[in-house]
């Protein structure tokens, strides 16, 4: 009697511990979609802002003062004109190379492999963690230089003679695009505690171990048999199996954001596919900056094997660079 009291005692102490476990990755399943959606609306507010920019200066007029472009003249009073008109071609090219390679450049930084592995605290992988870290800090450089661009672009459009309140606004566009890329960088580079994904994964591996006798109770009959070995196998293996989706479904939302050959393909940010919805919209903007505003808008038709999932990052992220050249081709 005293034997079944002491069993029963501690299969009580083992569902606890299992319960306490399952709600603790299921928390972090849950922290994992928060960072998805979160990710979601910091990277529509940067791509957002960064195409409300592009528009600006597409089709906001100013009255220039000076000579025209290409020693074209001289600027009457009262003359309107588009702020990119008060540019010649070559810095025209120089503006469009500006946003392209921002939008690039975001594909590549959200492709990085993070740091943070739990094999990293381990000394001869700490190398390989100082290396990702490295390589993370040059991409996201790369962004943080185009922001600081795009800034000057304003003051130098500004300079043209942009009104100071219109100037200020789309500064305010600039700010909140760093400020959102800011934080899609903290959860970009930031990971669920090592702590708690190390405790996770022993737990996983000794579960077999702490259920054994439950599962050698099950495998015997009210006879004393063993004719429920089939049964306590494959509940034994079930239990397995469910802990390590668990924690695989975890690991897969580390990342907020796709990455070619990663976890997580099927609920993680599609950045490039995002990106070049963002660029297309930029494209469309630039061809219609010049139409007057009642012109009917133009059905748009989308042939890219660029926003297949499986295409190759360089031709995800290099496609307005292409652009770019034929644009370049045709005004020669």
């Amino acid at each position: 009697m005293h034997v079944v009291r002491v069993h029963a005692h501690m299969h009580v102490v083992r569902v606890h511990a299992h319960m306490h476990v399952v709600s603790f990755t299921s928390q972090g399943i849950g922290m994992g979609f928060r960072r998805r959606e979160q990710a979601l609306r910091d990277l529509s507010q940067v791509l957002g802002c960064t195409r409300s920019v592009w528009e600006a200066v597409q089709t906001w007029k100013i009255q220039p003062k000076g000579p025209k472009p290409e020693g074209q003249g001289v600027y009457t009073a009262g003359e309107w004109v588009r702020a990119v008109e008060a540019y010649d071609p070559a810095q025209r090219r120089e503006l469009q190379l500006l946003f392209h390679s921002f939008l690039a450049a975001l594909i590549t930084y959200f492709d990085c492999v993070r740091a943070g592995r739990a094999r990293h605290t381990v000394g001869w992988h700490q190398e390989e963690q100082a290396h990702l870290f490295c390589t993370l800090r040059e991409q996201r450089g790369i962004v943080d230089s185009h922001i600081s661009q795009m800034r000057r672009l304003i003051q130098d459009v500004k300079v043209k003679g942009l009104p100071g309140g219109e100037a200020h606004r789309i500064d305010n566009y600039i700010n909140m695009i760093g400020v959102g890329f800011e934080r899609l960088c903290a959860i970009k580079e930031y990971r669920t505690p090592r702590a708690f994904r190390a405790f996770a994964r022993v737990y996983i591996l000794l579960v077999g171990a702490m259920y054994g006798p439950d599962y050698i109770m099950l495998a015997r009959s009210d006879d004393g048999d063993e004719s429920n070995i089939i049964f306590a196998l494959v509940y034994s293996c079930l239990i397995q199996l469910v802990m390590a989706g668990l924690f695989n479904v975890m690991l897969g939302l580390e990342d907020a954001f796709a990455r070619r050959g990663g976890r997580g393909q099927l609920d993680s940010i599609k950045v490039p596919e995002l990106v070049e919805a963002a660029r297309r919209q930029m494209l469309r903007i630039e061809s219609e900056g010049s139409q007057p505003w009642g012109t009917p808008a133009i059905k748009e038709e989308w042939h890219n094997s660029a926003m297949h999932p499986h295409a190759p990052l360089s031709e995800q992220a290099t496609s307005a660079e292409r652009d770019t050249r034929r644009d370049e081709r045709l005004s020669e």
